[in-house]
Parts: C-alpha cells; structure tokens; sequence
C-alpha cells in the first residue's frame, strides 16, 4: 500500500477517535448523572485485567458506540479463561462487560455464579467460602439494580441464597420477585413457585408451604409434585406445627421424634428443620443449634441448616456474653 494511500486511510480513523474524545466524556457524564452506567470503579478493574482485555475496553470506550461490540469481545475472552482454567482472571473481565452493557443480563448472571459457586468452591476457609458467597450476591443484586424485569437474574439471585448462603428469607424474597416475570405457559413446570414452596418447607413455615403447593394447581403442568407434597405435609407436619403454635411443645417433639424413627425419613432435611423450630419457639435455641449444626455436618447440600447452626451459634454467644457479670 502506497504511503499517501495509507495516510489516507489512517487519519479519518485517528480524527474520530480525536473527536470522540470529548463527545465520549460528555455522554459518560450525562450517564453518569441518569444513572445509565453502574457504579464501578474502571481503575481497579484495569489494574485486575490482562493488558489484552485493558486494550478491547480502551477502544470501546473511546469510540463509544462500540462498547457493546467491546462487551461481546471481552464475552469471548472470559470463556477463553474459562476453557482455559484461568478463573480468576474470569472475574475482572466480567465485571468490566458490566460496566461497558449494564443490560448484558448473562454477564451479570455468569459473574455472580461465577463467584458464588466455581471461586467458593476454591476457597481454603468457610469464611473465605462465605465471602464469596456473598460478593457472588452482591453482583446479582447490583444487576438487578441495572435490570430489574430480568426474571433470569432475580431467580438466579434466589438460588444462590437457598442453595449456598442458605437466607431462606431472602431465597423467598427474590423468588416471590421472580415469579410473575417468569415465562411461564400451560404445560410448563412453574419453576419459581416451586422453589418457594421447597424455601418455606425449610425455613420453616408449614402453614405457608401448604398453601403454597395448593395454589400450584392452578398452573397446569405435568408434574405431580404439588399433589405429592400437599399430602405429605398434611400427613407429617400439620398437626405438630399446630400443637407447637399453641405451646404443646413435648407433644409435638414427640411426633418428630416419632418421624426419624422410620427409615424413609433419617435423611429428611424437612423433618430437621421443623423440630428445630418448635425447639426454638419452645425457648430451647442450643437444642434447635445443635439440630442444624448436627444435620449441616451429615448433609453438606443443607445451606439452610448451615445458616442456622452460625446464626444461632453467635445468638447463643451473645446471650451468654450478655449474662456474665
């Protein structure tokens, strides 16, 4: 190619780039001031980021126009590391696509699982697993912020939380946020009814897990777990969540004692927690702690007991803190 040719070529390219140097901060600003752009610090992102990725973003936040097509670049590097096990470094890049399409939903989706469940999984301590639990949220939720119709987000959000960090409140919350953007159709398994329904049966609330599997009849769908699950908790925990609610603490311990006596049941999580409960309401926290840690440590999957047996293990702490003279 001929020199002027080149020139040519070259200096419409470099006088956009010129130009749309303070075009470009004139719209971030005004981002910035509608709130279009998460809150995310670009500088500590960078310092985190291969200089190949620092390169992707540079060009698509010059040329503005363009940070979608750098978002999608930078969507092809992280599943590059992914492939490639580098999954640390998976994290900063994706936080950067955040930054660059706030309204990339599996971007956000992926960055939170990420953490939650592939850089938990790596962590050493428990502490160091429940810290990453929680950033893996934190990421869900500031997506939602930017997103807050996407059903995959909130129901992503929710799993995390009944499946890792174990907040069966906040599961239910996110759920019952979820639930009337899912896309559901006749035949269609309502997917995050369900997981409220499972969420009150461990938190527990007997009364509102019921009624929650009977209001799943009104979804037509070709599963028969609600009329399953309406049976069997009318045959197991009806009568003793009512015995416990009106103070027959030691009858209603007798029928769940009862209950881990058959063999079908010794591994029944439901079961655990709800004689857990009624210890609690009967004023008998080390008893209902001992329950969930005992049950946490046979069954690892168990976030909810897992929750408990630490909230109720520091409760115990403090009320004996409180005692001392």
């Amino acid at each position: 190619m001929k020199p002027l040719t080149r020139f040519c070529l070259v200096l419409p390219l470099a006088l956009l780039i010129v130009t749309q140097g303070p075009l470009q901060s004139r719209i971030h600003r005004q981002r910035q001031t509608y709130k279009l752009l998460p809150p995310v610090d670009v500088l500590v992102l960078y310092q985190l980021m291969p200089a190949e990725a620092i390169t992707i973003t540079l060009i698509g936040t010059m040329l503005g126009g363009f940070r979608g097509v750098a978002a999608k670049m930078l969507w092809l590097k992280s599943d590059e590391y992914w492939h490639s096990g580098r999954w640390y470094s998976m994290l900063p890049i994706m936080r950067t696509i955040t930054w660059l399409d706030p309204n990339f939903i599996q971007a956000w989706d992926i960055a939170g699982w990420h953490v939650a469940y592939n850089l938990r999984a790596e962590a050493k301590t428990e502490e160091q697993q429940d810290e990453y639990v929680r950033k893996g949220c934190e990421i869900l939720e500031e997506g939602i912020r930017w997103n807050p119709k996407s059903w995959q987000l909130l129901f992503q959000l929710g799993w995390t939380h009944y499946d890792k960090s174990g907040n069966l409140e906040e599961a239910i919350k996110w759920f019952k946020l979820a639930r009337p953007l899912e896309d559901w159709k006749p035949g269609d398994l309502p997917r995050t009814h369900h997981m409220i329904a499972h969420a009150y049966e461990r938190l527990p609330d007997i009364p509102k897990a019921l009624k929650t599997w009977k209001d799943d009849f009104k979804y037509p769908h070709f599963c028969g777990a609600n009329k399953g699950a309406v049976e069997t908790i009318t045959e197991r925990y009806v009568i003793p969540w009512k015995l416990m609610e009106q103070g027959q603490y030691e009858k209603a311990i007798s029928l769940m004692d009862k209950l881990l006596e058959k063999p079908e049941l010794r591994h029944s999580s439901i079961v655990r927690h709800v004689l857990a409960e009624i210890y609690r309401r009967m004023g008998d926290l080390e008893t209902a702690q001992a329950i969930m840690e005992e049950w946490s440590k046979k069954n690892k999957l168990d976030a909810g007991a897992r929750y408990k047996a630490k909230l109720w293990k520091k409760l115990l702490a403090e009320q004996k803190q409180r005692k001392q003279p």
